[in-house]
């Protein structure tokens, strides 16, 4: 039940937003086609940026409330996964795995599932295209090549890569001894 209640903690405030708003993101995809043309995607493409700057830029903050039993099993994700694979590359692979793959990523696609509101369903879409764009972070990609409707978010991967991949170092400190301050300001950004 504690990831339940920091998931409500760190999300559930912009997933309100979300629902609340009305949100509508509609990009030409495979299974838009039916549901017609959208005609001017620029105010759509400047929410999207804006709304997932925001999600992440909530869950970078939370590092110093992750409930300590989640950082205890990123330390030893981290142990473990560095004996098999010394590479900080598997490590980081591991540890976003389990923070935004498992953790956050389907809080903010499925919300319900998490004890938070049920958005309407165009709401529910706007939340899986928010979450497929911090999962692409999250995988260290760098491009939107895949998917050349979310093309003009690869700026936003790029920019916000390093402090990521600093979020997820943090994480799986034992002791925990740094707050996201750390993490903001440190000297790799």
């Amino acid at each position: 039940m504690k990831g339940k209640s920091f998931a409500t903690e760190v999300l559930g405030e912009l997933i309100d937003e979300v629902i609340d708003t009305n949100l509508i993101l509609k990009f030409n995809t495979v299974d838009d086609e039916d549901e017609g043309e959208v005609q001017d995607v620029a105010p759509m493409q400047q929410k999207l940026e804006n709304y997932s700057q925001r999600f992440l830029d909530a869950i970078l903050s939370s590092l110093d409330r992750i409930p300590l039993d989640l950082r205890a099993i990123a330390n030893y994700l981290t142990q473990q996964t560095y004996k098999r694979w010394p590479d900080s590359e598997a490590v980081q692979g591991a540890i976003s795995g389990l923070f935004f793959l498992r953790f956050f990523c389907p809080c903010i696609a499925s919300p319900k599932s998490f004890g938070l509101r049920d958005p309407p369903l165009h709401c529910s879409k706007s939340l899986v295209i928010i979450g497929k764009v911090i999962q692409a972070l999250a995988n260290g990609l760098l491009s939107f090549k895949e998917q050349s409707q979310l093309m003009f978010m690869n700026d936003f991967l790029v920019r916000n890569r390093k402090i990521l991949d600093r979020f997820v170092k943090l994480v799986s400190e034992w002791p925990p001894r740094t707050t996201i301050s750390t993490c903001r300001h440190c000297k790799i950004l």
